[in-house]
């Protein structure tokens, strides 16, 4: 990202590719948990979201 947090970029792309990390239903699921961790905006992590397992 432009303040070069690489970790970031890095979370993300195992999650794209790999499908690694975090997971939910669908992404209001993944956001509503994020918030309720107290992580927000800028700070929400990547997530996979998986319908019917795929």
């Amino acid at each position: 990202d432009r303040d070069n947090n690489w970790d970031r970029e890095e979370k993300a792309y195992a999650a794209f590719v790999y499908g690694e990390g975090n997971h939910a239903a669908n992404a209001a699921e993944a956001i509503e948990a994020s918030y309720a961790a107290d992580k927000t905006d800028e700070f929400v992590l990547p997530c996979v979201t998986c319908e019917g397992g795929r």
